[in-house]
């Protein structure tokens, strides 16, 4: 969708899939989705699914830039940690999180290594 103002776009607003379709959280704190430059990127859905065995504890967290790259994940910006069961599918909707600087991310670690799958949904503003 775009938005005009007198004959001239004057923004962008992408829905889609904002990470790869087939990623999974890795044992180790990554990031997931970093927010490209002169964009604004609102995030209400946050889809994860456990495929392993045995339940996993998940930890994702809302990142803010660092000068202009990628922070780092901490106690302070985390905004979900729980226990996902054998073949759980969980849907994290209660709030939208946006992220507005370049490099802003969403960051995961779980605790056993690519047996979760994550999938964030949301708008991308330019």
């Amino acid at each position: 969708m775009r938005l005009v103002q007198k004959g001239r776009i004057i923004m962008a607003v992408v829905f889609d899939w904002l990470n790869d379709t087939n990623l999974v959280i890795s044992n180790v704190t990554e990031t997931i989705y970093s927010n490209p430059a002169s964009t604004t990127t609102f995030i209400p859905s946050i889809f994860l699914h456990n495929t392993h065995t045995s339940a996993v504890v998940v930890t994702l967290y809302c990142v803010p830039d660092n000068a202009g790259v990628a922070g780092t994940a901490g106690a302070g910006n985390q905004f979900f940690k729980q226990s996902l069961a054998t073949l759980e599918e969980y849907v994290i909707n209660d709030h939208t999180l946006i992220l507005s600087d370049t490099a802003d991310t969403i960051q995961a670690v779980a605790a056993t290594d690519a047996v979760v799958n994550i999938f964030i949904s949301g708008a991308k503003l330019t």
